[in-house]
């Protein structure tokens, strides 16, 4: 196994490894579930809310590689109405549900555009969709993203780590949502920073799935990863290792590519985030939080001088 110190990138997954992905999404799910016949919901904790979002989303992103994220929660948030026999009309939608994602006045969808690619079943074809636009409720859903918080260890390690790594982020968002993340991945970590014109975050490269046209686990998507750490920074794939929570959608395919691959274990209530075949999949280092492997990472570095 090489040492930690071979590594010139760090390529972060966010949601989950950076991001408080399962209070955030259980948060922002309650009302729906409130709404919902308690006949439906019998016996769900936060666990079975959590796997039955991850369910529908992980199908969505194979049947519909193109869609933006954005766009993705909201029809996600849809299904999950439709199935509990919520009726969305009753929801009240302040001013940041208000808006129109996903259609235009001909009910036409919201999505990339066409491109082609075979890598694996979440790799982008060309599709043409034609949805409603999002109701406002399923909006305002989706735009709960940009409040999620940060692990209370994310920001130091980060800062940390950024002293030793060009950092990286390969997420499954679309742009406008990880702008509002990404200042809150800034010292001092604060609400009030998401509308900043300028950021201070440590990431040296950030690539979502809007700019990839697919979303992990697909093998494109690494591909333009990695292509990209080449040609801005001459690091070649041997030199980057892949730091995240999930092991379905990033150290799996870290794995196929011949990636360094660190495993964030988290814990949580399904942890790994949907990743089925979790005594399958290998990974070179495994931690149970940023804050313990940025400990190690500088031991190594000091014990090896460099």
């Amino acid at each position: 196994m090489p040492s930690l110190t071979s590594y010139k990138a760090l390529q972060f997954d966010v949601y989950g490894t950076l991001i408080d992905w399962e209070s955030g999404l259980h948060t922002a799910l309650l009302p729906l579930l409130s709404s919902a016949p308690p006949s439906r919901t019998k016996g769900w904790g936060k666990k079975e809310i959590l796997e039955a979002y991850a369910s529908i989303e992980k199908d969505l992103q194979v049947r519909e590689p193109q869609m933006l994220y954005t766009e993705l929660m909201g029809r996600v948030w849809e299904e999950m109405a439709r199935r509990l026999g919520v009726d969305v009309s009753r929801f009240v939608v302040g001013e940041q549900g208000e808006g129109v994602v996903g259609g235009n006045e001909k009910g036409e969808g919201t999505s990339r555009g066409p491109t082609t690619s075979s890598t694996s079943s979440t790799s982008t074809s060309t599709t043409t969709t034609s949805k409603p636009p999002l109701s406002a409720p399923a909006l305002k859903f989706a735009h709960s993203i940009r409040t999620w918080p940060p692990f209370p260890d994310t920001v130091q390690a980060l800062q940390r780590l950024s002293k030793h790594y060009k950092l990286a982020i390969l997420s499954n968002v679309d742009r406008d949502s990880l702008v509002y993340t990404l200042a809150l991945l800034q010292p001092p970590s604060s609400p009030s920073l998401q509308q900043a014109p300028t950021s201070t975050h440590p990431f040296s490269q950030v690539l979502t799935s809007q700019e990839t046209s697919s979303y992990k686990p697909s093998l494109s998507t690494f591909s333009h990863s990695l292509s990209s750490l080449q040609s801005k920074f001459g690091i070649e794939k041997e030199e980057v290792c892949v730091v995240t929570c999930s092991l379905f959608h990033d150290i799996e395919p870290a794995g196929k590519l011949g990636l360094g691959r660190v495993w964030i274990d988290r814990g949580g209530v399904i942890g790994g985030v949907g990743g089925e075949g979790q005594g399958e999949v290998e990974w070179d280092w495994k931690f149970g939080s940023l804050g313990e492997f940025v400990e190690v990472v500088e031991e190594v570095f000091r014990v090896e001088g460099k």
